[in-house]
Order: structure tokens, then C-alpha cells, then sequence
């Protein structure tokens, strides 16, 4: 199995926001040092974190399910920092 991440955002500060009813998730990037011109060095970072709140909403949203609610729950976090090397004068 390859698992590949990707790289925050070289150019700008960006987000995304999602709200559900089974969750939520957020994802700040952007860049930590700014690349000047192609031969210098960048870095960039990445953050998310994904929350579930479905085991109270479900009391809520679906009649069918019992007063226990779903045992569905989950928090997930993740960060990454990238740093790209300049390249070498040819």
C-alpha cells in the first residue's frame, strides 16, 4: 500500500468548513516560508481535524433508533509540514 499525503498551499492561507449531520471537519493550509523565485527553499503546512457527534444526533434526526443513540464516534487529527529543498544551480 503507497499512501500519499499532499502539501499545504505554497501561494495563500485557504480553509475549507463542513458541518452534517453526522459530523464535522475542518482543514487550515498555507505557506510557512514562501517560495521567491525557483531556486529557493519553500514550506508549507496542512492541518485537519474531523470530528463525529452522531451518537447525539441521531436521537435527534432518526425516530427509529433507540434512546442509546448510534456508538458511532470518531475524532481524527492530522498535520503535516512540508519543507521543499532548493534546487541545485545547474
Amino acid at each position: 500500500m503507497d499512501v500519499t499525503t499532499r502539501d499545504g498551499n505554497k501561494n495563500r492561507f485557504a480553509g475549507k468548513f463542513d458541518v452534517s449531520t453526522f459530523g464535522a471537519k475542518a482543514l487550515l493550509e498555507g505557506p510557512i516560508h514562501k517560495q521567491k523565485n525557483e531556486d529557493d527553499a519553500s514550506a508549507t503546512f496542512l492541518f485537519s481535524i474531523k470530528n463525529s457527534y452522531l451518537a447525539q444526533s441521531s436521537k435527534i434526526f432518526y425516530s427509529y433508533i433507540d434512546e442509546n443513540g448510534l456508538p458511532y464516534n470518531y475524532l481524527d487529527i492530522y498535520g503535516k509540514i512540508a519543507v521543499n529543498a532548493p534546487t541545485e544551480a545547474r
